[in-house]
């Protein structure tokens, strides 16, 4: 992807309501499983005929299993949806999908320095609104619209979230077996040149402050809607056909040929450790999902994880020496370490450190939020200066309204939580009386599904059988 160019953002609609309501600065963002496959077996298959094809959207994990050093992951993402399989190899690719993340999407409109304009859009944009009575909104300051969206996170949220934001990559490899994420694509909807924020609202429920209004979340639905104030000062309506061919009236005619500012990546690290995913397999262009399809798996085993692809996108344009980057990253770790304070947490406290210096570590920036990086002598000194709360209000749970996040409570195997909580790399199975069951040694406390404790040391019996999916 162009992360090298500057660019500006559009946004296209069909429905002037929604146009009008984003200049407004009310913005709805849905979550990734509604995006495509990812959504549960009976609301896919109603929208099947409507779906645009991207089979591969909120996908987390790709296992192709026709690759013979594949085999034993294939065997392990069984085992962890509660079956293990007879045959793996029988198996064409395996796709798992989180469905925590909301992603909001919107199209980047790249600027070539030595034309001096900004570059045409694709004509297959077209597709995603009526041709005739279809709009666009263009987004020429970049850096405010997403500062306003994560000031209205900070100013709203009093439990731990998680956002991000960058453009989309068009490099995903149906053959390969690495990790991959929200941004990531198919090279086939590269015409899209989609840059995307997407926003975690990491625990099982969040506190959403009751005075500003500004964030509301439909947990029946899982969207979130937010109101950043109006936009109209950075940004203007136009035909979709216009947008396309970037026709911008007298009064815009300064922002085609204006260079924009570049936007590096932000992508922090302490997103949620366990996500609800749907696994999918494809066999010969024939699409299955499991018919238990939704089940927590942890997405890494340490306190943290560091994106590493995402944080190489955000080194290429010198993030430590933006200063838009940083005061974005001010704003976000002061409101999420301020979050930890006031839950009088020490161990969360200090792992949300650990994993914000490590981060800035990575980013040479040696001062933020509180914290600062000082070498001496070739050794890193790491210290936290600022222990006070900034906001007194987060203690005060009468101003927040809490809210349970349902559409993430679909009801887990008791042996998806068993895998969890066990720190096995193996399940034998065993036979008895003609059923199957395997052993796990639990490695942590925890209580299953069914009501059950268990504590660590413990060793449980579990049923297994043999993954039913279902198919198109």
């Amino acid at each position: 992807m162009n992360y090298d160019k500057p660019f500006i953002l559009g946004k296209i609609y069909s429905d002037a309501k929604y146009t009008m309501a984003l200049l407004n600065g009310t913005i709805y963002i849905n979550p990734l499983a509604s995006f495509g496959v990812g959504s549960l077996f009976s609301e896919k298959k109603e929208m099947l005929n409507k779906y645009r094809g991207d089979l591969n959207e909120g996908l987390s994990t790709n296992i192709d299993v026709n690759n013979p050093t594949s085999i034993n992951q294939a065997i392990t993402f069984f085992q962890d949806i509660g079956g293990i399989p007879r045959d793996a190899n029988a198996i064409g690719e395996i796709d798992t999908r989180f469905l925590s993340e909301n992603v909001y999407c919107l199209s980047a409109l790249f600027y070539d320095s030595e034309k001096g304009e900004l570059l045409p859009l694709n004509e297959k944009l077209v597709q995603f609104a009526d041709k005739k009575q279809g709009l666009a909104i263009v987004i020429y300051d970049v850096k405010q619209f997403l500062y306003r969206i994560i000031q209205t996170l900070s100013d709203s949220l009093g439990s731990l979230y998680w956002v991000a934001y960058g453009l989309v990559d068009y490099d995903f490899d149906e053959h390969s077996n690495e990790e991959t994420d929200e941004f990531t694509k198919e090279q086939a909807f590269s015409y899209q040149q989609e840059f995307r924020i997407s926003i975690n609202l990491v625990e099982d429920s969040c506190r959403v402050r009751k005075n500003t209004g500004n964030l509301k979340y439909d947990s029946e639905k899982g969207t979130i809607s937010l109101n950043i104030g109006s936009i109209r000062d950075i940004a203007f309506v136009l035909p979709v056909e216009d947008y396309i061919n970037l026709k911008f009236s007298d009064g815009y005619q300064w922002v085609k040929t204006t260079q924009p500012a570049q936007i590096c990546t932000f992508y922090p690290p302490l997103k949620n450790q366990i996500s609800y995913i749907c696994p999918l397999i494809r066999i010969d262009n024939t699409i299955f999902i499991s018919e238990n399809a939704m089940y927590p798996a942890r997405r890494n085993l340490n306190a943290f994880s560091i994106n590493r692809k995402r944080l190489e996108k955000t080194l290429i344009l010198y993030s430590e020496k933006d200063s838009f980057f940083l005061s974005v990253l001010e704003s976000y770790f002061s409101r999420i370490l301020d979050i930890c304070k006031s839950k009088n947490d020490e161990f969360l406290l200090n792992q949300m450190l650990t994993a914000i210096m490590y981060y800035l570590l990575t980013l040479n920036i040696s001062r933020c939020a509180g914290i600062h990086l000082e070498i001496e002598n070739g050794v890193l000194n790491a210290s936290y200066r600022d222990m006070c709360l900034h906001d007194s209000s987060l203690y005060d749970g009468a101003c927040y309204e809490v809210m349970q996040k349902k559409i993430l409570q679909p009801k887990p195997s008791d042996f998806a939580v068993l895998v969890s909580l066990s720190n096995q790399e193996r399940f034998e199975e065993y036979e008895y009386e003609g059923k199957k069951y395997t052993r796990i040694e639990v490695a942590r406390d925890g209580i299953l599904p069914s009501g059950r404790a268990v504590k660590k040391g413990e060793a449980v019996w579990v049923e297994v059988s043999k993954v039913k999916f279902l198919g198109y």
